[in-house]
């Protein structure tokens, strides 16, 4: 497994950065990932990242959104929970009428006919027939991916607790610690790999991992279908931006 091969490495480095120092306090260490480079396993054609965004209950400290491609602007100017909602569920029921995504919804087929409105009108939808919908060919033909990441100084556990919850809707989730607080490496690395949560330390501006994450399949697929979309439009907040054709230059959308 993944953390076997990180014990002798990850042991090593982990005792040279223990003692660092750098960061006196987690808003630090979320700062200096900012500045950070994008790992190669976290980058795509362009990744969008921002620090705190509220997800439900959930605020992880970083949240990493990568396209395959850059995206086109087919989202509505006013995107909302509901908009994403709607998007997310036709990506897994393919084709369906108004009534009947009102009906799952529990809400009113006005409301709900708006949205998908709104849709329509971005390109984000096509309708095959009158009051029936499914997502356009460019909104099948985006590839993202949502990476949730939790800042700690030293409380691995905690931090271990924190990105197992945001399995729900990222794909990939893991751990940035200062320094280390386990007596013994070999079981930490132990623990994060049985969640399948990966684990990393800042050096200068590389993120160096000691376990890399595995793929999450995302529980709530209308709150990754959000990320996405603040991502991509960055309307509500400004998210910064890298390109994979230069991996040191950003900027915010």
């Amino acid at each position: 497994m993944l953390y076997h091969r990180a014990v002798a490495r990850g042991c090593r480095n982990w005792y040279i950065s223990r003692d660092m120092g750098r960061f006196s306090c987690e808003r630090d260490l979320q700062f200096a990932l900012l500045a950070a480079r994008v790992p190669d396993r976290m980058m795509g054609a362009v990744t969008y990242f921002r620090r705190e965004v509220p997800v439900g209950e959930c605020i992880p400290d970083l949240i990493y959104v990568k396209f395959d491609s850059i995206p086109k602007n087919i989202w509505p100017v006013r995107m909302t929970f509901l908009h994403a909602w709607i998007l997310g569920l036709l990506r897994h029921r393919r084709t369906l009428s108004v009534e009947t995504i009102a009906a799952l919804a529990f809400d009113e087929p006005r409301k709900i006919g708006r949205c998908v409105a709104d849709l329509l009108m971005a390109g984000s939808l096509e309708e095959t027939c009158t009051d029936v919908v499914h997502l356009s060919s460019d909104y099948r033909g985006i590839s993202a991916e949502v990476i949730a990441l939790e800042a700690k100084l030293s409380n691995w556990w905690e931090a271990l607790e924190q990105a197992v919850r945001y399995k729900r809707f990222a794909d990939q989730c893991l751990v940035v610690i200062g320094k280390c607080a386990a007596r013994n490496v070999t079981d930490m690395l132990s623990a994060f790999a049985s969640q399948g949560i990966g684990l990393a330390q800042l050096h200068g501006k590389v993120i160096d991992w000691l376990a890399e994450p595995e793929c999450n399949t995302p529980q709530s697929w209308a709150e990754r279908e959000y990320l996405i979309s603040l991502a991509a439009t960055g309307r509500h907040t400004p998210w910064l931006v890298r390109y994979a054709r230069n991996a040191d230059s950003h900027e915010a959308t």
